[in-house]
């Protein structure tokens, strides 16, 4: 099991509810995010050397289906 860590930052949600992705702020700045499909974490992605908001774009374009995962990568 996974350990949500850092301070919750942000969330979001895909129109249907069944995607969602929060992003965390660990203690030494860098960004992180769980992507979830209904409550079971799918991915968990570290966004070293970059800005928390390109980790929130990166949260948001997976709900709304723009940004692959690597196992969605897998089945096409």
């Amino acid at each position: 099991m996974i350990e949500l860590v850092g301070k919750l930052i942000s969330e979001f949600y895909s129109d249907d509810k069944t995607r969602r992705a929060e992003v965390h702020l660990l203690s030494d700045g860098i960004p992180q995010v769980f992507f979830f499909e209904g409550e079971e974490i799918v991915e968990v992605e570290f966004y070293i050397g970059h800005t928390l908001e390109y980790a929130e774009d990166a949260a948001e374009n997976w709900c709304l289906g723009i940004k692959k995962l690597p196992y969605e990568r897998k089945q096409i």
